[in-house]
């Protein structure tokens, strides 16, 4: 039994008052307790130990102290100033004689370590509240994160940041200011985060990111990293350390593992940098393979003989083809723009302090032990990022950049359970008007009702959708500019998913237990798509192929032919991945590693 004067903190913290010296508020005005310097977090470890083994759906934040009920308080933002644990010590605990509680009287040893924890406190206090008040800004965990601006990356970092925010860090989130105002309009994202008084937004400048052609988007976009975001990541750093009394200063970067320069930066600083992949773990490797595979006259290709198989790649021996190899691999020449940027990307990434990995260590060895054992660094699986943020707070983080239809929703409510094709490509496909109708006559003859998510800009010379097309669909389906994945996903009524196979969207379809159909556009999704059929046999994969006849066949071999062999190898890797982000399964245990790792990067 937790101690007896816990219980006034952990159930009454309407009847407390938090204070300094100056400024008293009365139960009405501060319903909570808003209390302890940014930089005497360490004092309270052992109490939020106790606290949440008696009430866990307290979330108390380690670096701020500010205490956040889950359970029948409302919130209070936390203000501007902050209240010293004193406070709270004295205010209780006036003297022993008036608190009744004495460590000497104290049957069970637990309630006396915890009376003990609190006597410590007010000794400490006896050499002066200034100097707690004045220890270094280093010993705050502040963690920085940096994500390549498109919307794959946006999302899964910034799901990344709420997760290190419920485990009590200092967050500074990095957006490009476009970025930046999309989520603020289409998201809770801004609200969201208020009730963490230790996170906050930062932006930088734009940079070119709407070019529909996927070679000129790269090339582009990292020419606009390079003169426009790496300068102003330097200056941000710069200014944070000359406002150090306003936040914490820099203790860990989380860079994109594509924004490689910020590795410099960081090392001009002082400061770690971890690299955070938003690729799977195969992709990443095959980046990573690139000198053994020219080495092995492999790249570039000497021929057009696609079906090649490629057996110098480790882990990937017997299944991968050259068409399975990442996009930006399959060039002519070695001088090509993009292969040349992947290849500069990985490789100087290898010097990065460790690597976050959004996957899963049972999904995907022995690619994440591979890359940690040719890095020298720790590689942390933590993902499903999705699943892994909704293990914790049980409700989903919308992080869209463009504005979400729900009423798809309602239309999947009047269908009949497993009877529904999903069909996607995600945020950056884009396909001909040829493509287009040989999808749209495959999909409509294979007789599936169909939910379609057509961006206005997904087509390569039109500015929007055919509206005799729109038409058509409203007898046969339902077609929607942008829709909520992850709930559409776990609809009862989804039976398939026709996917582009980005990341993302492969580790959403793994978690729902969603049967996929591949058809990959570029990066990594050309060896995604091979893990769904070969490798994991979820799915099918229908790379470099789109004629409506082939189409119809797989869609049908998908969601009737099939179906029971694939819904019963879906299902049960969503199990082993659902069992991986709770209390004691490998991401979970993974998760909270990188957290005390990161804590220590500030001592």
């Amino acid at each position: 039994m937790l101690a007896k004067l816990f219980w006034r903190i952990i159930k009454e913290p309407d009847k407390l008052w938090a204070h300094n010296m100056c400024t008293k508020y009365t139960p009405k005005e501060s319903p909570m307790l808003a209390i302890a310097q940014p930089t005497d977090s360490w004092i309270w470890k052992g109490i939020i130990k106790a606290r949440n083994r008696i009430w866990p759906d307290l979330c108390w934040h380690i670096s701020t102290g500010v205490n956040i009920p889950c359970k029948g308080h409302s919130q209070v933002e936390a203000g501007k100033e902050w209240y010293s644990y004193y406070a709270l010590v004295s205010q209780l605990f006036p003297n022993e004689a008036d608190s009744g509680y004495d460590s000497a009287r104290a049957a069970d040893p637990e309630e006396a370590e915890t009376i003990s924890v609190i006597r410590g406190m007010e000794a400490a206090h006896s050499l002066g509240i200034d100097r707690f008040n004045k220890m270094e800004p280093k010993q705050v965990p502040s963690v920085l994160i940096l994500p390549l601006p498109a919307q794959g990356h946006v999302s899964s970092m910034l799901k990344l940041a709420e997760l290190l925010c419920l485990a009590g860090l200092h967050v500074t989130f990095l957006n490009t200011e476009q970025n930046h105002q999309r989520l603020v309009k289409f998201t809770d994202a801004s609200s969201r985060f208020t009730k963490f008084p230790a996170f906050r937004f930062e932006t930088l400048p734009d940079i070119p990111s709407d070019i529909q052609n996927p070679e000129n988007l790269i090339k582009e976009m990292f020419a606009g990293i390079d003169r426009v975001i790496k300068p102003a990541f330097r200056e941000l750093l710069i200014s944070g350390r000359e406002k150090a009394e306003e936040w914490p200063p820099v203790t860990c970067i989380i860079a994109d593992g594509v924004m490689s320069f910020t590795i410099d930066v960081a090392k001009e600083f002082g400061i770690p940098n971890i690299a955070f992949r938003t690729i799977s773990a195969a992709c990443f490797w095959a980046y990573l393979c690139i000198p053994k595979l020219i080495q092995e006259d492999e790249l570039p290709f000497k021929d057009g003989d696609l079906n090649k198989q490629i057996t110098c790649v480790p882990g990937m021996e017997s299944f991968l083809r050259r068409r399975d190899l990442p996009s930006f691999l399959q060039a002519k020449e070695f001088s090509d723009p993009s292969i040349q940027i992947v290849h500069t990307q990985s490789s100087k990434s290898m010097s990065s302090s460790a690597f976050i990995l959004n996957s899963i260590e049972e999904l995907e060895n022995p690619m994440p032990s591979h890359i940690g054992t040719l890095a020298c660094a720790k590689v942390y699986t933590i993902g499903p990022l999705s699943a892994l943020l909704s293990s914790k707070k049980n409700t989903t983080s919308s992080t869209s950049l463009r504005a979400v239809d729900k009423s798809c929703l309602t239309w999947l409510d009047s269908q009949q359970l497993k009877s529904v094709l999903y069909v996607s490509f995600g945020s950056i496909a884009v396909v001909t008007a040829e493509q287009l109708l040989e999808f749209w006559y495959g999909i409509v003859n294979s007789g599936k009702p169909f939910l379609w998510v057509m961006r206005p800009d997904s087509i390569i010379g039109e500015r929007q959708i055919p509206e005799e097309l729109m038409l058509a669909t409203k007898e046969r389906g339902c077609m929607v500019d942008w829709s909520p994945q992850e709930e559409v996903l776990e609809h009862s009524s989804i039976g398939g998913f026709l996917t582009h196979s980005g990341w993302n969207s492969t580790l959403e379809a793994i978690t729902a237990g969603a049967p996929m159909l591949c058809w990959p556009y570029f990066a990594d999704q050309q060896i995604n798509s091979r893990y769904v059929d070969a490798v994991w046999k979820i799915g099918l994969d229908m790379k470099d192929m789109c004629e409506r006849s082939i189409i119809e066949r797989m869609v049908r071999d998908l969601m009737e032919d099939r179906k029971d062999e694939f819904m019963k190898s879906s299902e049960k890797i969503a199990n082993m991945v659902r069992s991986c982000v709770e209390e004691g399964g490998s991401s979970y245990r993974n998760f909270e590693r990188l957290v005390e790792d990161i804590s220590s990067m500030s001592l």
